[in-house]
């Protein structure tokens, strides 16, 4: 295929002069660019990564089946922990569990997650209903400040509460308890 420019004149973008272009693109038939493999990819340390971007994920599955009457909130399951791998990251933290009643009665339950014994009202949820019956829930939240340093230990912990007599539960009977931790360039 022949293409063909045509003009007068080429001026350069200041205006101070013209381009000539007279036979520079003689003989030239074709031209070629090189195939794209994952070697012309860069690895990007984190700190070369634009905000936003993000630097890790952590999944943590674990049993935490318990329940409680408890009119305040008390530990159920275990703690998770986890270790902070880029300093000054922002985290995104998404914990998804099954709450549910042992009785057929019309009472509120709730569950939060603790970080490092600190409760946040993303990471709350009060549910209520009249069924003896689970309810998956998800509690998500972004935290932009935390100041973290790299190496720091985060302690993740389940909490419920009742209403004082009827239980209220957190079962890993349709899945355990899942525990996503995303690191987040800030």
């Amino acid at each position: 295929m022949t293409s063909k420019l045509k003009t007068d004149i080429l001026e350069t973008v200041s205006g101070s002069g013209t381009i000539a272009l007279t036979n520079q693109l003689t003989g030239m038939t074709h031209a070629s660019v090189p195939v794209l493999t994952t070697s012309h990819i860069p690895t990007l340390t984190a700190a070369q990564m634009p905000s936003g971007s993000l630097l890790k994920t952590s999944t943590r599955n674990y049993p935490a089946t318990a329940y409680s009457t408890s009119s305040g909130f008390v530990s159920v399951g275990g703690s998770v922990n986890y270790t902070v791998v880029n300093a000054g990251c922002a985290l995104r933290v998404t914990q998804n569990v099954n709450l549910g009643a042992h009785v057929a009665n019309n009472y509120w339950r709730q569950v939060r997650l603790l970080i490092d014994g600190q409760s946040y009202g993303a990471l709350t949820v009060a549910h209520h209903d009249t069924d003896n019956l689970y309810v998956p829930v998800t509690m998500d939240e972004y935290f932009p400040n935390l100041s973290l340093t790299a190496g720091q230990v985060l302690v993740f912990q389940i909490q419920i509460k009742s209403n004082g007599s009827q239980a209220t539960a957190v079962d890993d009977g349709i899945g355990d308890p899942t525990l996503i931790i995303q690191e987040i360039k800030g």
